[in-house]
């Protein structure tokens, strides 16, 4: 019982740090010890159902809980703090990166400057088959150790309807509108949770340094778009 009240807590702090943006999830889990545990459990879940249910279950509620109810935080400092919030995001971000290999970081890091060019007032969510596209860039983001999902939603115009829709789960009234929003949103969360977690199992194996230089160049590329965006 101990190990699966330490597992919730734990994925508490992920879904925390999932919902805010600018922290990536994954790099918390991995300084809680849980991330390449949760990789291999996802990967061979069906070899040991009974243990990896038994690891997965606790810490997904954890996430659950954490996003419905840190979503109100958000929501409040966003309306009534928000350069303050902004910059403090930001901090968080840079506190994370670290450089390994040079060429690579370069390299991804102007590759991640791009998302200056997307016009998120341009980005309109009209059916769900764009939905599931923004569940599958979110899955890819929490897998993938610095990149944050509700960042990148920011970009993409879509972080607003996220976190209202999720702050808001608990309200009956709306509970249609909701579940019309977030079934596509998690139908594209668990394909691009399948298809990052055999991506990660493979690139952490074979090219490891890599890897993370790739990872930080993309984290600090969008820590100045997001700086820029800000004015």
């Amino acid at each position: 019982m101990k190990d699966v009240i330490i597992l919730f807590i734990k994925g508490f702090f992920v879904g925390v740090a999932k919902i805010l943006p600018g922290i990536s999830g994954s790099f918390l889990a991995i300084s809680l010890g849980i991330y390449e545990k949760s990789i291999i459990a996802i990967r061979y879940f069906f070899n040991d159902v009974k243990n990896n249910f038994k690891f997965l279950f606790p810490i997904l509620i954890g996430v659950l809980i954490a996003l419905v109810y840190t979503s109100k935080l958000v929501l409040y400092l966003f309306d009534n703090y928000y350069f303050i919030t902004m910059v403090i995001f930001i901090i968080l971000i840079l506190k994370q990166i670290k450089i390994n290999n040079q060429k690579y970081f370069f390299i991804s890091f102007i590759l991640g400057l791009s998302l200056l060019f997307i016009d998120s007032n341009q980005v309109v969510l009209n059916s769900p088959l764009k939905l599931i596209l923004v569940g599958i860039i979110d899955a890819f983001s929490m897998v993938i150790p610095g990149l944050s999902g509700t960042f990148l939603m920011m970009i993409l115009g879509v972080y607003d309807k996220f976190i209202y829709t999720i702050s808001d789960l608990t309200n009956l009234n709306h509970l249609v509108i909701n579940i019309n929003i977030l079934i596509p949103i998690l139908i594209g969360d668990f394909i691009g949770i399948i298809g990052s977690v055999l991506l990660m199992n493979y690139l952490l194996k074979r090219f490891s340094n890599v890897t993370y230089s790739v990872i930080n160049g993309l984290a600090l590329s969008n820590v100045l778009v997001m700086i820029i965006k800000m004015f």
